[in-house]
């Protein structure tokens, strides 16, 4: 047991807009349960919202049907803000690893190959969207 009871582990999230949210294809919600949010990417997918930097100890994940639509533009605009979450988990997990034996120097050079390669397709591409890349960013 993690100790962890459902009261604490678990709330409810109500989101409202105006506009269309959440428009995933199927392939999208094997992907991303749109019906489970874990606390932790509150902070990231709030600061996204807002156009903001996300908080740099912050290490949860954007919550992905808040950014989509039923347009190929919404997802090409969240390819960049997965890029920009995946950065900045990687900006931490690499200062953090100076600390901690956590990360051996090989597994950050791992990661930090993979987040490099990662940037460069979409840099290539910007106005492209590559389901395969974003499952790529989030795994």
């Amino acid at each position: 047991s993690s100790g962890i009871n459902a009261e604490y582990g678990t709330s409810s999230l109500f989101i409202y807009s105006g506009s269309k949210l959440g428009a995933m294809n199927e392939a999208e919600t094997t992907l991303f349960d749109p019906m489970r949010v874990f606390q932790t990417d509150l902070v990231p997918t709030l600061t996204m919202l807002l156009g903001v930097p996300i908080p740099y100890s912050s290490l949860g994940s954007v919550i992905p049907f808040l950014f989509l639509d039923s347009d190929t533009q919404s997802r090409v605009e969240f390819q960049e803000v997965v890029k920009t979450n995946m950065n900045q988990v990687f900006r931490y997990i690499e200062a953090y690893s100076n600390i901690s034996p956590e990360f051996s120097a090989s597994e950050i050079a791992e990661i930090k190959s993979q987040v490099d390669s990662l940037n460069s397709q979409i840099r290539e591409r910007p106005d492209a969207f590559s389901f395969t890349l974003i499952k790529d960013m989030i795994s």
